[in-house]
């Protein structure tokens, strides 16, 4: 039986309603992922362009129309101009994966997800080609190079795309889950043959860990309140862990051992695809807009989901998106029930204080975050022109 996520600690409202509903969808696509081939085919750099967060590019066949097959949902793909005598040539066969950005969260569920043609017995080693999204000097980091060493790629087998490049063969394989309603057995079959083959016993591991973003800097940015939280879960035993500080293998082994899991919602609980099944895994909302993909990954892979609220009235009120933000997170009446229902310590905080004090800090978050917003919309735009 798919475990269902608890909602109970979930504010009365019309946005926990609607995700209540959505959790009761059969998300599972039972069909067997597919290759898309495509013989002369060309391959377009991601290119920055206003309406598509990671920009137009992908995949165009002999007669020069786009394959879309090459698309990532609405944040990627699209034909462009460019000059057909600075289209490098490669007599080659190869994979596409359409794009990586520099977005951990979404390396897991749309890069990953269509690496299930390196288990099966018919994989023939063919180069890799693809293009980056917001990679410091181009070049994959170690965390992203470690996930694919544990899938047998190796960094030269990846060809990084950064002009139009044609190939003599282009296969393109289908996606086993998705930011879109869907998701393949084949997807937890990728992310355990990672875990299995990064899994280190030796690294040091915990029954009790809760994942912060305090150490992130784009939290520093564009967020508030979690240090009191994080404070009082680890004077509940938990161990503080910061993610981005951690390898690969680090990581893994955390989500792998670990019994009960908390983290504030965003792509940090996206690596439960990496935890055994029954982790009770909780799952601390800045936002009333929640995330998608987390249903999924937690049915599929037979996680204990709990949901507690810790989101302002403002957010409420101003929902922004689990990916932008600011957002206002609280010691709130629904993490001091989930706290008394579990026995557990709750901290003796000057709460009028801290919310005095937090809400100075949140008005200067929402004024700086509405004119990074307006700069990065007048920046796109002017990019695209050229």
């Amino acid at each position: 039986m798919i475990r269902q996520p608890n909602t109970d600690y979930m504010y009365d409202n019309k946005w926990t309603a609607d995700y209540i509903e959505r959790c009761s969808h059969d998300y599972e696509d039972r069909s067997a992922p597919h290759m898309t081939v495509i013989d002369n085919a060309t391959i377009l750099p991601a290119k920055i362009c206003s309406g598509k967060a990671w920009g137009l590019g992908g995949a165009l066949d002999e007669a020069g129309m786009f394959v879309n097959e090459s698309a990532v949902t609405t944040v990627f793909g699209g034909k462009y101009d460019y000059k057909s005598d600075e289209v490098l040539s490669f007599d080659e066969e190869v994979y596409y994966i359409p794009v990586i950005p520099n977005q951990w969260g979404h390396f897991l569920i749309d890069v990953l997800c269509r690496f299930w043609f390196v288990l099966r017995d018919d994989y023939r080693r063919l180069r890799i080609a693809t293009t980056l999204v917001a990679f410091k000097d181009g070049k994959l980091s170690d965390n992203y190079l470690a996930a694919f060493g544990a899938l047998g790629i190796n960094e030269e087998d990846i060809i990084i795309i950064d002009k139009p490049s044609s190939f003599r063969k282009v296969y393109i394989p289908s996606e086993t889950m998705s930011f879109k309603d869907l998701y393949n057995s084949e997807f937890k079959n990728i992310m355990d043959h990672i875990a299995e083959n990064v899994y280190d016993p030796s690294q040091r591991h915990y029954s009790k860990c809760y994942f912060t973003r305090i150490r992130f800097p784009g939290a520093r940015k564009n967020e508030i309140g979690e240090y009191e939280i994080a404070k009082a879960f680890n004077a509940n035993g938990y161990k503080v862990v910061s993610p981005e500080k951690c390898t690969l293998a680090e990581q893994v082994t955390f989500f792998r051992n670990a019994d009960i899991i908390v983290s504030v919602g965003g792509t940090i609980p996206h690596n439960a695809v990496f935890a055994k099944p029954g982790t009770k895994l909780i799952i601390l909302n800045r936002t009333c807009i929640l995330n998608d993909p987390q249903i999924r990954i937690g049915k599929l892979m037979d996680i204990d989901t709990i949901y507690v609220d810790v989101y302002s009235k403002w957010n409420e009120e101003n929902p922004v998106d689990y990916g932008n933000g600011p957002f206002w997170l609280y010691f709130s009446e629904q993490l001091e029930l989930f706290f008394k229902d579990n026995g557990m310590i709750i901290p003796e905080y000057d709460f009028e204080k801290i919310n005095r004090r937090n809400k100075r800090i949140f008005s200067k978050l929402i004024i700086r975050n509405r004119l990074y917003s307006a700069g990065v919309k007048v920046y796109t735009r002017v990019k695209s022109l050229k």
